[in-house]
């Protein structure tokens, strides 16, 4: 009989610590919209886990978001990099094009100039994401100085659902939030860290 009754407890403290989560989760949802003007329908929050995790734990996290970043910024950099290729080509062939049909040299020039503007659009933005590449690398040698830093530090990692609609959108999203009186509360959501369903 204590049995049962020790089960029961423990399952309406697990229960209330749930509904004070689900209330922490829906003032900062609340609060979040505010700030970022958008309107918000909160349907439902589902409690999934929650534990403690220590300071290198949240490092990691920026870490791995900052690898991510650069993996992705690596796709762009080769697709340009494949642009720039194939309008030098373009440029080459029309040049050759005006010497064979000097009839359409105005209609060739034409193409040229306009490819030379996608060329240079193309140079800078391959520019602009390997000058972003090499600042996420030093910002990821930077949070990897500060590990190991601040060691007893303990922080509680919830893990939920959020069940609405933000601007009008449907959403169902597994996300997870990082509660630190410290550093503050701060939301985890990627494709490597989290689940991801709706839009």
């Amino acid at each position: 009989m204590t049995k049962q009754i020790y089960i029961f407890i423990l399952s309406l403290s697990i229960l209330s610590c749930n509904s004070k989560l689900e209330k922490e989760l829906e003032y900062i949802y609340t609060a979040s919209a505010k700030t970022e003007n958008d309107t918000l329908q909160i349907d439902s929050f589902k409690i999934l886990s929650t534990k403690k995790v220590d300071f290198n734990y949240f490092q990691n996290i920026g870490i791995n978001n900052l690898k991510y970043v650069i993996s992705l910024n690596q796709l762009i950099i080769e697709k340009e990099k494949q642009r720039i290729t194939l309008l030098e080509k373009n440029i080459a062939n029309r040049n050759k094009l005006i010497k064979l049909n000097k009839n359409k040299k105005n209609e060739y020039l034409i193409q040229i100039e306009y490819d030379q503007r996608r060329l240079e659009e193309s140079k800078l933005k391959l520019d602009n994401v390997k000058y972003e590449n090499n600042l996420t690398h030093q910002k990821i040698v930077l949070i990897k100085a500060g590990t190991n830093q601040k060691k007893g530090n303990e922080f509680e990692l919830v893990k939920f659902v959020f069940n609405g609609k933000i601007n009008s959108e449907s959403r169902i999203d597994t996300m997870e939030l990082m509660i630190s009186k410290e550093f503050g509360n701060k939301f985890i959501k990627n494709n490597m860290f989290s689940d991801y369903k709706g839009k």
